[in-house]
């Protein structure tokens, strides 16, 4: 498992990560980094054609190491001899084959594809994971319980996509220093799993307390829950029963 980092947390976590992220304001600090590394630079905007030339410039330094990151689809002109995906959340996997088809370098994966690993294996690119949210949607959600969140004891479970990155997101440069510990070094996290995962809104359940098999249940279940008249609620009735146990040791 590889793990992109941004560009602003301490050294000895950039010398630990694979890939480096960039915002696009921070542009000029491209040469300095290091260039063994493949940087990402995310493009917030549409690119107007001084800000490409920019980046060309910065892509002749760089190499094939510069990977651009589009919010949107970029059409041909807007990406030009460069290496590129997109950083919006794919959930089907026929737009997960049209992005390869049209050149994108990974797949951000996002519900209810997460939930497809065996479909993902076949895939002709490597996917981007973002175990610190429960939805990549902007759509505010009750609970994120039946997101697509990852424990770090089950990041593992992930390695048969070959070329995976962990990818984390909304995070400050301390909070990303955290989780790259948390999931890279530690590989568990005894507390709340809400301080973990954004979004999961799970009322504070302890993380160490969600039974193990759920992470395995989760890889292939295609997110049946979302269907009308299914019946797995295993997310739901995992960490109903963790709040459960916790109630019961704190009365005795």
């Amino acid at each position: 498992m590889k793990f992109c980092l941004n560009s602003h947390v301490a050294p000895i976590y950039q010398n630990a990560a694979d890939q480096i992220k960039v915002p696009f304001k921070d542009m000029a600090i491209l040469p300095k980094l290091n260039q063994e590394k493949e940087i990402i630079l995310y493009i917030p905007h549409l690119l107007s054609k001084e800000e490409f030339a920019e980046i060309k410039h910065y892509q002749k330094i760089l190499k094939d190491n510069l990977i651009l990151a589009f919010p949107y689809y970029p059409t041909p002109e807007l990406r030009d001899g460069c290496r590129y995906y997109t950083s919006y959340p794919v959930e089907s996997l026929a737009e997960a084959k049209a992005l390869i088809a049209n050149g994108s370098e990974y797949i951000k994966v996002g519900g209810p594809l997460f939930f497809q690993v065996d479909e993902l294996q076949a895939l002709e690119r490597p996917v981007r994971l973002t175990p610190n949210r429960a939805s990549l949607s902007v759509v505010p959600r009750e609970n994120g319980i039946c997101g697509q969140w990852i424990r770090p004891e089950d990041l593992g479970l992930y390695d048969v996509l070959e070329g995976a990155v962990v990818d984390f997101d909304l995070c400050m440069p301390s909070e990303e220093e955290a989780l790259f510990r948390i999931y890279s070094e530690q590989k568990s996290w005894p507390g709340s799993i809400d301080y973990i995962v954004r979004d999961i809104n799970s009322g504070g359940v302890l993380n160490r307390l969600i039974e193990d098999g759920v992470g395995e249940r989760r890889l292939n279940c295609r997110q049946r829950c979302m269907n009308r008249g299914n019946v797995c609620h295993i997310c739901p009735k995992v960490f109903k029963l963790a709040k459960l146990v916790e109630e019961i040791y704190h009365e005795h």
